[in-house]
């Protein structure tokens, strides 16, 4: 179990909340993380033997270096948007919601699970 991250009243209800709510939906979305993780190191290995290739064997003139560099960093940015995308999925599906109870919708949010803390509504939403 975790410990509150004060001795403060307001925080010591977070722990039991953490290991209700928060804990088993990012333990449920772990496999999607290494997934993800995963194609996004493949996606820039690909990047990198792509931008190799057009330097190795030269198709573009005298503009192989640039080709190579700019294929390289297309690879680059397509594996962080790979991780970006999956790890943005998951982070939306815990919200903070101000004086939500669990079952309201909000902006096409479903509060599934609401506690108090520090005045707050701290939601776990589908």
């Amino acid at each position: 179990m975790m410990t509150p991250p004060s001795g403060r009243e307001e925080f010591q209800d977070f722990p039991a909340f953490f290991e209700s709510e928060i804990s088993p939906y990012l333990r449920e979305k772990e496999d999607a993380r290494q997934i993800a993780v995963m194609h996004g190191g493949l996606i820039a290995i690909a990047g990198a033997v792509l931008g190799g290739a057009a330097l190795r064997f030269a198709p573009f003139g005298d503009a192989n270096i640039q080709a190579a560099a700019v294929i390289a960093v297309i690879g680059l940015a397509a594996a962080a948007w790979r991780v970006n995308k999956t790890r943005s999925d998951i982070t939306s599906g815990l919200r903070v919601i101000n004086d939500l109870p669990a079952g309201t919708e909000a902006t096409g949010v479903v509060v599934v699970s609401a506690q108090r803390l520090n005045g707050r509504a701290i939601a776990r939403a589908l």
